[in-house]
């Protein structure tokens, strides 16, 4: 019997140690995984334990008298970066190289910087392993310090700047960028890091026209960790009961009256005005709450609405902006001055809605069209999905996509389309056997050009009514009297698109088609500073039948010649042929300001600058004989009267300087090259009154 006890108790003794081993051997296997983990990040995390894997940190004293060098706020690629350090490699990218991890202390040997982040090591590792990185000083274009300076409310602004001017290659921060999400902190919350960085580049989520340095620094959207746990399967649009939902913090008091008070949100169930809950809320997701102190669990709810406003608040409005494009939301943005995330190559009017700050009170309207057209809000679900899944959805993909965009600005020769940028690429898709594409490949919507000289009021109601055009993105004046400034800010209009002023140094009726670089979009509409009786669902018309035949000339009052005695003869009467579409107001593809410019035929733009007259005819001369094809007259619309001071007021005389030019043009050209056609585009179902608006938009446009 005691035999038996005793086998019992070594078997029970041989177990533990057997199950002791066990729990030593798991013990080691963690600690060497856990060492692998850490080693793959040795060199970018300044943790105290490093040196127990041999990567002893080393300790740099700043010294306190080091010179510090105010930001340079008017900064741009050209004056504040030596491009001569930023050459094609032979493989079209530059070098970027990396600081080593430095700890850094003050005299005292205080540490000046708090550790750093798991997002600012990942935002290092990821460079590291790009194809930009370089470990020779010497092939490095662009510079970036292992100082994590992503959140302002870490770290001290005047040690940090000591620090960076303590490193060795700083030069005033030439070529350096600095990476930067949260710029401010309470209670300023300003839109860029506000300590002396001299000439670096910076990173931020919260930049505004004021403060972003355009073709130097670069907008990035919020990231925020902490969200990146939860469960966010983006729900199909046609599950979503919200129509639309706001659900920031800390409004400003003017803003949130106008949510919870203006008849156009409370008067609809389905519109959610959210903000912080009064109450204090039990640990883990974050929380919201209406007006009637209901909770909601943020930012789950996105997942329920299918438009989500951002609008003006205390804190950075931006930060919703990532949780919105993850939930699978369109984001109605209503931050007149905010700069979005890399727009220098996404085109966010696909993805997003733009409402003006004086135009809140509107916004329920501009939706509920939009949300009328299924199919303009479905692409725009399906842009910001894009958007948000190749560029937003990591650290990793800001930081490359950050380094592609320097890449671009240094090397321009590799930039990559717009296409490649803004949306997914159709393998099954056949090239286009046009010059220009079959879709338009630049920037979506029209830039409207408007060429003025003395007729700011009557101009001022051309660009109103043009900026209700849906599909403008952007408006630019010529200001053609060079012995006049433009009005102040405070004289013009306030529209909801941006407005730029463009102020020639001589007056030439040619400067109304010359390749101006502020013209993004492939689709140009040129109208007269007199124009007033297009109406904008009109326009929207017209540029849906550029969009299909980007390679034309499109417009409304048509002209026509005739061959007279063996002469050429300007008609403006009212017959059913046409070979000529007036400039006064018509689309085109911005490639033909290039060939305006430097392809016209000897003595043609100095004949239509010493006349100023004829311009219009010269670009049908243009397209016609370049494309071989007549230009296309759009809706019935049989008046455009000018302005009674007009260029074309006396119309005996205007008529007979038109043949003139016309025999002149002819003469230049070598041939007559304008094409005849009787042809005009009509909405289809334009005459038909008695249909409900939803099914006819354009029942009234064109009429006689």
């Amino acid at each position: 019997m005691k035999r038996v006890k005793r086998a019992i108790h070594c078997r029970e003794k041989y177990c533990m140690v057997l199950c002791l081993c066990l729990v030593t051997l798991f013990f080691f296997l963690m600690i060497f995984k856990e060492i692998d983990i850490l080693s793959k990040v040795a060199n970018y995390m300044p943790y105290k334990n490093l040196s127990i894997f041999g990567k002893e940190i080393p300790v740099v004293v700043v010294d306190s008298s080091v010179h510090l060098t105010v930001t340079d706020k008017a900064c741009t690629y050209w004056n504040c970066i030596n491009s001569y350090k930023c050459i094609d490699d032979g493989e079209g990218k530059i070098g970027v190289y990396i600081y080593d991890i430095v700890r850094y202390v003050d005299e005292d040997l205080k540490d000046m910087l708090t550790p750093m982040s798991a997002e600012f090591a990942q935002f290092l590792w990821t460079i590291k392993q790009s194809k930009y990185a370089v470990s020779q000083l010497d092939k490095a274009c662009i510079l970036i310090p292992s100082v994590d300076l992503m959140n302002r409310a870490t770290f001290s602004g005047e040690k940090a700047a000591r620090v960076l001017a303590s490193l060795p290659y700083w030069n005033n921060g030439t070529n350096h960028l600095i990476f930067n999400v949260i710029p401010g902190v309470e209670p300023e919350f300003l839109s860029t890091l506000d300590f002396h960085l001299g000439n670096s580049m910076i990173t931020g989520s919260g930049f505004t026209q004021r403060s972003y340095r355009r073709t130097f620094d670069i907008s990035i959207p919020f990231y925020n960790p902490h969200k990146q746990h939860l469960n966010f399967e983006t729900h199909k649009p046609s599950s979503r009961d919200i129509f639309l939902i706001v659900s920031q913090r800390q409004y400003y008091s003017n803003v949130y009256n106008q949510l919870t008070n203006h008849e156009s949100f409370t008067s609809r169930s389905d519109v959610v005005v959210l903000t912080s809950c009064s109450l204090p809320l039990p640990l883990g997701e974050m929380n919201r709450c209406d007006t009637r102190g209901q909770h909601y669990s943020y930012p789950a709810v996105l997942l329920d609405a299918k438009f989500c406003l951002i609008t003006r608040e205390r804190q950075f409005a931006t930060v919703h902006l990532h949780n919105i494009l993850r939930a699978g939301c369109v984001p109605v943005v209503s931050l007149d001055t905010y700069i979005m995330p890399f727009q220098d190559v996404l085109d966010w009017r696909r993805a997003a809605v733009f409402v003006n700050e004086n135009n809140l009170d509107k916004v329920v309207d501009i939706l509920s069209s939009i949300l009328s057209d299924g199919n303009t809000y479905s692409q725009l679900v399906d842009q910001g999905n894009f958007y948000y899944k190749n560029y937003f959805q990591d650290i990793s993909r800001i930081a490359l996509v950050t380094l592609e965009i320097l890449n671009e600005r240094a090397l321009p020769h590799t930039a990559k389309s717009y296409s490649h940028w803004n949306r997914p690429i159709i393998p099954s898709q056949p090239p286009s056997p046009f010059f220009v594409p079959l879709v338009p490949s630049q920037k979506s919507g029209f830039t409207a050009v408007i060429l003025t000289y003395n007729r700011f009021e009557v101009m001022k109601q051309v660009l109103v009514n043009v900026a209700k055009a849906s599909n403008v993105a952007k408006i630019i004046v010529i200001w053609n009297n060079p012995e006049t400034n433009p009005p102040g800010d405070g004289h013009w209009p306030e529209v909801s698109v941006l407005v730029q002023v463009i102020h020639s140094k001589y007056n030439r009726l040619s400067n109304r088609f010359y390749p101006y670089d502020e013209i993004e979009t492939d689709c140009v509409l040129s109208i007269d500073d007199d124009i007033t009786m297009v109406t904008p669902a009109e326009l929207d018309f017209g540029y849906r039948v550029w969009v299909e035949n980007a390679d034309r000339l499109v417009g409304f009052p048509p002209r026509y010649h005739s061959v007279n005695n063996f002469e050429l003869k300007y008609v403006s009467e009212w017959i059913s042929n046409i070979s000529m579409v007036l400039t006064g107001v018509s689309f085109y593809h911005k490639y033909y300001h290039f060939l305006f410019t430097s392809a016209l035929p000897d003595g043609i733009k100095d004949w239509i600058d010493g006349h100023m007259n004829c311009e219009d005819i010269a670009m049908n001369f243009l397209i016609a004989n370049s494309t071989g094809k007549a230009p296309i007259k759009v809706l019935a619309r049989k008046k455009f009267k000018s302005s009674a001071t007009g260029l074309s007021s006396d119309m005996s005389s205007h008529l007979v300087a038109r043949d003139i030019c016309l025999r002149h043009f002819n003469e230049a050209f070598g041939q007559t090259i304008l094409h005849s056609v009787e042809f005009r585009a009509d909405p289809v179902l334009f005459k038909e009154q008695d249909l409900i608006d939803d099914m006819n938009l354009y029942y009234l446009d064109g009429a006689l």
